[in-house]
This record gives C-alpha cells, sequence and structure tokens, in this order.
C-alpha cells in the first residue's frame, strides 16, 4: 500500500495559491461552506472561485486557520438591509434559490447556512496592507462588495484601489 504524505501536498497546495495570487477584481464565487458565529452575529461564508482563470484557487485547502477565500455576513439588527441585500443578490445569482418567505419575509439564521453552500454570488475584491503579528506589514484581499453574477460576467463594477493600513491589526 502506498503511503500519501498530505502534509506535503497541503504544502504545495499553498504554495500554487501564493503563486497564484488573487489579483484585485471582480469575480464570480461558489460558497463552499458556511458557518453561523452567534456570539457574533454574523456567518462566516468560505467560497471558491467559479469561473475564470483563478477558477478553483483555493481548492478548499488550508493548513492553518487562515483560508484566503472567506468572508463575514453579519446579521446584527444593525445591519438587516445588508443581510438582506446579500440574501437578494444570492437569490438573483441563483434563480432556483429560494430561502425568504415572500409574504413575512421572515427567516431563520438557522436555516440560512445548509441552503447558501454551492450557490453563486459575484464579489469585488481590493487589496489591503495590515500588520500581521509578527509587526510586518502584509497584504490581504478583502472582500468590499457583494453582487450579482452577471455584473461581474459582463465588468459592470468598480474595483476600488488598495488601502494602506501601516500598524492596523488584521
Amino acid at each position: 500500500m502506498a503511503k500519501i504524505d498530505f502534509a506535503k501536498i497541503a504544502e504545495n497546495a499553498q504554495k500554487e495559491i501564493k503563486e497564484r495570487e488573487l489579483p484585485a477584481g471582480g469575480y464570480v464565487v461558489k460558497i463552499i461552506y458556511v458557518v453561523e458565529m452567534p456570539d457574533k452575529e454574523c456567518f462566516k461564508v468560505y467560497y471558491d472561485i467559479a469561473e475564470g482563470e483563478y477558477e478553483g484557487l483555493y481548492c478548499g485547502i488550508s493548513t492553518s486557520s487562515f483560508y484566503p477565500g472567506m468572508f463575514f455576513v453579519s446579521y446584527k439588527e444593525t445591519a438587516y438591509m445588508y443581510l438582506a441585500r446579500f440574501l437578494r443578490l444570492i437569490q438573483e445569482s441563483n434563480p432556483a434559490f429560494t430561502l425568504l418567505d415572500e409574504e413575512s419575509g421572515l427567516v431563520d439564521t438557522e436555516q440560512i447556512v445548509r441552503p447558501l453552500i454551492g450557490q453563486l454570488i459575484g464579489i469585488v475584491i481590493r487589496k489591503e496592507e495590515y500588520l500581521n503579528k509578527y509587526g510586518e506589514i502584509g497584504i490581504k484581499n478583502s472582500v468590499i462588495e457583494y453582487t450579482n453574477i452577471e455584473q461581474i460576467r459582463t465588468g459592470d463594477y468598480t474595483t476600488i484601489s488598495a488601502i494602506k493600513r501601516y500598524g492596523e491589526k488584521s
């Protein structure tokens, strides 16, 4: 029986991700995993690139707690309009997707997690500088906007220039 060094495989995958670093811009992404964080009143949404040159870039592989294809969607009362917009864009991008009760507009947060997996949405990414735990300046991708997938496919979005945040924690 062959022995497979999964640590080496994961290490090589991380190197490939670094070599194919995702530039700022618009992307159609597929949601691959969602975690509800009730203490922070948000969803942690994991995604991978679904179309184009960078399709499958992240492969869902991570050797640490850091996974580059991730963003948060808040459901705090003060952020309801953003959650509603996010869910509307999911519905626009995935015609068969239904989640909201059209009459009441109500939805239970526990009912959101599973149906989101496998859905497509458009995102716009920009580069941001941050100070890592070693005091070094790093660059990360930040999702700055959600949109429907047709706007990404047609280029109907605006990319915002990089942000330099010397000294801020990521």
